[in-house]
Formats: structure tokens, sequence, C-alpha cells
């Protein structure tokens, strides 16, 4: 009756007090259809994040070279923008040297988007539950919610996946030129890389120690 039913028929119209948030909201989770909706999630991020990162993998590679070069440096080429960064690598290192370190990036992309998306959608549904049991002048607006939930998802997931992208960048800084390499860059000999991901994370801990 009333606005409810002006809410059935128009969902932009608000509920009465003390009906926030609707219950089709808070109820996320506790059904089969709600279950299904939150591996849906899941399967979605992990989807985003594994097609994303196989399709832009080389812009992040030189994103994260061009931020740590310096001129005169022995490591990497020296790039004057992206479009020349592309050149020097496809010219020294073939191809495959656009896709330094995409074994890592693809993994730590694909599950971190997968739990972000698991987790937020999981964590907002728990906290407009507990709105519930709140007076109303005690609860959290919808916004709030869903910031809370972004950013407690966020930092979860970015405390479990470091070490998968600090491997990943330290293979992206990797220059995989044979032999001597351009002229002024340390030789093959001296670069010191690493030949896969688990050989750099045993040198890592090995080397550097778990902190690292």
């Amino acid at each position: 009756t009333g606005r409810d039913a002006d809410h059935a028929a128009d969902p932009l119209t608000p509920r009465r007090p003390g009906r926030w948030p609707p219950p089709t909201v808070y109820a996320m989770g506790t059904s089969s259809a709600g279950q299904s909706q939150d591996w849906s999630h899941l399967l979605s991020g992990a989807g985003a994040g594994f097609l994303t990162t196989v399709l832009l993998h080389p812009l992040d590679l030189i994103k994260t070279r061009m931020h740590v070069q310096e001129a005169g440096g022995r490591r990497l080429p020296y790039y004057s923008n992206v479009l020349q960064a592309f050149r020097v690598i496809v010219r020294v290192e073939g191809a495959r040297g656009l896709y330094q370190g995409v074994g890592p990036n693809i993994f730590g992309s694909t599950v971190s988007w997968a739990l972000y998306m698991f987790g937020y959608n999981q964590l907002k549904a728990d906290l407009t539950r507990m709105q519930e049991a709140r007076p109303a002048d005690a609860r959290l607006s919808p916004s709030a919610v869903y910031i809370v939930a972004a950013t407690a998802s966020g930092t979860a997931v970015s405390l479990v996946m470091h070490p998968v992208f600090t491997i990943k960048t330290r293979m992206q800084l990797q220059l995989a030129a044979r032999g001597k390499g351009p002229r002024g860059l340390l030789p093959e000999a001296q670069r010191d890389n690493y030949s896969s991901s688990l050989v750099a994370v045993r040198r890592i801990v090995a080397e550097e120690g778990v902190a690292s």
C-alpha cells in the first residue's frame, strides 16, 4: 500500500522509514540465489582480471619501466615515450620482451579481482544486514556501507597478493636481450636475471628474507 506500492512500481521511490535497506539487498548470500550471485561476482572478477591483463600487460610493463628509469642507467634502455618504448623493446628483446612478468601478473590480477569482487559483495551484504539491528538514527548510509566494504576488501586483497606483484614488477624490469645487449647496458652474464617466477621466489626469500 501507499509508498510500498509506489516503490514496487518505481524502485527510486523511497520506502517508509525503518525499511532501509530493501530486503533484497540484505538477504544477499542467505539463499541459493544469493549464493549463486556471490559466485558469479567471483567468476566475473576473475574473468575481467585475466582478460585485461592479457591485453594490457605490455602497457603495464612500459609504465613500470618508465617509472624507474634513469638517464645513464645500465640495466634498461632509456625510453622517451610509450611508442618509442614499444619499438625499442621489440627491437632489442623481441615481441616476447613485451610480456616479461606476464605469468605472475595474470595470476595476481585474476586472483585479486576474484577475491575483491567476492569479498566486496559479501561484506556489503553482511554490513547491510547489520544495519537492521541498529536504531534508525545510528545506521550507516548505503554509500558508507559500500565505501567500508570496498576499503576492507581492497586492503585485504592487497596484503595477501602483494608478494605476487613484487615478483611481477621485478621480472618486468629484467632486460631479456641475449648476449651483450645494447651498447652501454650490462651484458647478459652480469644482469642476474630470474629465470622463472619460482626461481624469483626462492632467491628473494634466500637472499633478502620473507619480509622483502
